[in-house]
């Protein structure tokens, strides 16, 4: 299940079994604010014929942190049950300079379940640093008492996350 540039999308309950390439995904990085929630990946292969990221698949794969995952199950992925892979900035045909997903805060996380996967239960790009202005810089004022830049980063929180049997 592609998902392009689409806000406030509701995808719940839904079964994908032996699926090959990344199952339920955000592809573009600029689909905000859409609900994924009650649904079971189970099996998904590699391919070398789809995505270049499809070789290394995701049950979900999460491009922009501004979303609503909750409450799916994942397990038997070649590679990883759940991955933000977050960019710099959107793609595809909804390329815009003024997306920075790498930089936006997390929408919400919780209470999924990750298993028998190839990698990892969760995979978090190491570029997610999530603050409040996702495009604006850090800005210092040089000021020893001014202890924190402007735009700093805000703790993305990932809640009640059940992994397991993943190598």
């Amino acid at each position: 299940m592609a998902i392009h540039g689409v806000h406030y999308l509701r995808v719940l309950n839904n079964v994908a079994y032996h699926t090959m390439g990344h199952s339920i995904f955000l592809e573009d990085a600029a689909e905000t604010k859409n609900t994924i929630e009650g649904n079971l990946v189970v099996d998904v292969r590699s391919s070398w014929s789809l995505l270049n990221t499809d070789t290394t698949p995701a049950s979900f794969w999460i491009t922009n942190p501004d979303n609503i995952i909750k409450g799916n199950h994942a397990a038997g992925s070649d590679h990883y049950s759940y991955w933000f892979d977050v960019l710099k900035t959107a793609i595809g045909s909804s390329f815009d300079p003024n997306i920075c997903p790498e930089n936006t805060q997390l929408g919400e996380f919780r209470d999924n379940v990750g298993h028998s996967n190839g990698r990892y239960g969760l995979r978090i790009s190491d570029n997610l640093i999530p603050r409040q202005f996702g495009c604006s810089p850090f800005v210092y004022s040089g000021n020893a008492a001014d202890a924190y830049p402007s735009n700093a980063p805000i703790t993305a929180e990932f809640h009640n996350l059940v992994s397991y049997k993943n190598r």
